[in-house]
């Protein structure tokens, strides 16, 4: 875009801000950094008709409702505005609508669909990383956006633009392009650009205010696949009226294609992601890998999470094996098999550090009910009171997991082995004992009698040494027993068990060292087997 475009978008609109108020103004007092803004997002700028996606070749499991919601609001904002009145009290056909998905990439292929359906033009924003590449090219500090000190919401976001210089220019660029044609503005993860800065919420909602002409706006909004908490916040809701919820398909062929071509794109965008954050790391060091394309997925994504570490010692090698070193453009030119040599070597010896023995059968098994610590999602503040007993926990479970410098052997503390909840059904203890897991930051492994139980001669005794072998392995771990008084009450028929579980029990008292603790809960506190009381320290 030349220069002249620019400055007719910036003439049009002299005086006009999107902002409320002279402060705005003056902060936007840098003309040549609006002109750079509205430059860089004509960049942006793309012919709907050449983005080679169309609803009838779409990539993915479309629905015929999601394609007749979009094209219906195209249809009213993107070639017909004068309906406009007539539609303004139905969200379906609002001017801003958030698409919510398990996939960014597939709500902006919705987006390049809907633009060459109305062959109208494609402006695609990820508001964070276009303020990143200004910052690089043009080396504008970085600045904290500004947020009301009663906000309820902390900014996070920090851009190297003031807001209201760059929605400003954002609106400018959007009604030149309406003037002659129809645009549609997408805006990727529009909850962490709006929610997480009320300047930039703001500053927004009094651009969708004034926008008018043939523009539709498309927010993209990201969830797992898995989770079923899609509730869409209603703040963002002022924003984009009407969401449109990107479903799995009820038909398992449909399914099963979903998800095969779901994890093939994550793939692929993953790969590329980390091929650009390598380049660009190596970038800022003046250094290039022409031969980038030919490192194997696996060993892309192991190099971009060392590759500061990875590409200094590279630079080493590289000097090491070619004593006349290839410089292009100021560049140094190291190849791709000094990077995976470096890597290999990295490898060596994380392999040798972290190597385990691997699960035998009955591990195996037990292991389907390991929960590691980062995938439980209750925490104690998800609890009411019971103030007390998590003081006590705090004392008695999460001090030994999380300090056990503090109990090493032959010291005066010496930590707790056992802790038993008990209480009348539905008061919470599954959940507490998932809560202290999360907390105390330990693998929490939930078993049952049905876990240990065999009716085969041997099985179960085999079952439990499998249960105190695994939690070794993923120490520090809470061995949570649902029901205990099932497991290890007063029945002479599970005395086996009951002896080899007590024998492995009692092996963890003297062997402070390793992180484990046995957590039972109960209704019945009286049907225990007294040997097994005695053995739960805290109760």
């Amino acid at each position: 875009m030349d220069d002249k475009a620019v400055l007719s978008i910036l003439g049009v609109f002299t005086g006009l801000t999107v902002g409320v108020g002279i402060w705005d103004t003056i902060r936007c007092r840098r003309k040549y950094d609006d002109k750079t803004i509205v430059m860089e997002l004509m960049k942006l700028v793309n012919e709907g008709k050449d983005s080679g996606v169309t609803f009838k070749d779409f990539p993915y499991f479309l629905s015929e409702k999601i394609k007749i919601l979009l094209t219906s609001a195209g249809y009213v904002h993107l070639k017909q505005h004068r309906l406009t009145e007539h539609t303004r009290n139905l969200s379906p056909i609002s001017q801003s609508i958030l698409l919510s998905g398990p996939a960014e990439f597939y709500q902006e292929n919705l987006a390049k669909a809907l633009a060459h359906y109305f062959e109208s033009k494609l402006l695609v924003l990820d508001v964070n990383y276009f303020s990143s590449e200004l910052q690089k090219k043009y080396e504008w500090p970085t600045k904290e956006p500004v947020s009301s000190t009663t906000a309820p919401l902390k900014c996070t976001n920090s851009f190297c633009f003031d807001e209201n210089c760059f929605l400003d220019s954002l609106y400018k660029v959007l009604v030149f392009i309406s003037e002659s044609d129809s645009v549609i503005l997408y805006i990727k993860d529009v909850e962490k650009i709006f929610l997480h800065s009320n300047r930039m919420y703001g500053l927004f909602q009094n651009l969708l205010k004034k926008l008018s002409g043939t523009v539709l706006v498309l927010g993209s909004r990201t969830y797992e696949s898995e989770d079923k908490c899609t509730k869409v916040d209603k703040r963002l809701t002022m924003l984009f009226p009407y969401n449109i919820e990107i479903k799995l398909p009820e038909d398992k062929t449909h399914l099963k294609t979903w998800k095969d071509q779901l994890e093939e794109a994550v793939k692929k965008t993953q790969l590329e992601h980390n091929r650009n954050l390598i380049t660009k790391v190596l970038a800022e060091n003046n250094i290039e890998c022409e031969d980038l394309n030919s490192i194997v997925h696996k060993d892309i994504m192991k190099l971009s999470d060392l590759i500061k570490e990875i590409a200094a010692s590279a630079i080493f090698y590289q000097l090491m094996e070619n004593k006349n070193p290839e410089y292009r453009n100021g560049k140094l030119i190291i190849s791709a098999e000094s990077l995976c040599h470096v890597l290999k070597v990295f490898q060596e010896g994380e392999s040798k550090k972290d190597s385990k023995e691997p699960d035998n059968a009955y591990e195996k098994c037990i292991r389907q009910e390991l929960i590691p610590a980062k995938e439980i999602k209750v925490t104690f503040s998800d609890i009411g009171a019971l103030d007390i007993v998590k003081a006590s926990l705090q004392e008695a479970v999460m001090l030994p997991l999380r300090r056990p410098d503090l109990f090493k052997a032959n010291g005066v503390l010496k930590p707790c082995k056992g802790v038993l909840l008990f209480g009348p059904p539905g008061t919470g203890k599954t959940m507490l004992a998932k809560a202290i897991a999360n907390e105390a930051g330990a693998s929490f492994i939930n078993v049952s009698s049905s876990t240990i139980q065999s009716v085969w001669d041997g099985q179960s005794e085999k079952n439990v040494r499998a249960l105190f072998s695994l939690a070794a392995k993923v120490a520090p771990t809470i061995i949570f027993i649902d029901e205990v008084d099932s497991m290890l009450g007063q029945r002479s028929a599970m005395r086996r068990l009951q002896n080899e579980f007590m024998s492995r029990w009692d092996g963890l008292l003297s062997k402070p060292d390793d992180r484990i603790i046995v957590l039972g809960a109960t209704n019945m506190p009286f049907d225990l087997d007294e040997a097994i009381i005695r053995r739960f320290q805290r109760r």
